[in-house]
């Protein structure tokens, strides 16, 4: 194939999700030589192409002794530019993350599908995006 190998994930991958769901909690991930990581340059490239990003950073407690300082500074930077976008959502237990999720998609009694053309069929292919998360 040739290329680099996050280049490779987004054109297997991205390519034919509707939405991205992006969930953080202390990291960031590892950079790509493109961007601060590879989650980081999968939402880019999903919000280049105009499809909807959903990016939702934990607010859950951690112990600080399992923190990696450096990736949780480059996190807390990506954090404030997805806030100076407008692009985020927090959430502080999965009781909460579940509610904030559903509730973005079926507010007000919508019962539609979350993105236009929405083809359950291609969901399939889609992966979880998430990096540091209380799910990983």
């Amino acid at each position: 194939m040739g290329d680099r190998p996050q280049a490779i994930i987004n054109k297997q991958v991205l390519k034919d999700c509707d939405i991205l769901i992006a969930i953080f909690w202390t990291r960031l991930g590892s950079p790509t030589g493109v961007a601060a990581s590879g989650t980081v340059e999968e939402i880019e490239e999903h919000i280049a192409a105009g499809k909807p990003a959903m990016i939702y950073f934990s607010s859950a407690p951690v112990v600080a002794d399992s923190i990696d300082p450096d990736q949780y500074a480059a996190l807390k930077a990506f954090k404030a530019e997805c806030q100076r976008r407008g692009l985020i959502e927090f959430y502080d237990s999965l009781a909460d993350f579940r509610e904030k999720l559903f509730s973005a998609h079926f507010a007000n009694g919508n019962q539609r599908a979350p993105a236009s053309g929405w083809n359950r069929n291609r969901h399939r292919n889609c992966r979880p995006v998430s990096s540091g998360s209380r799910f990983d």
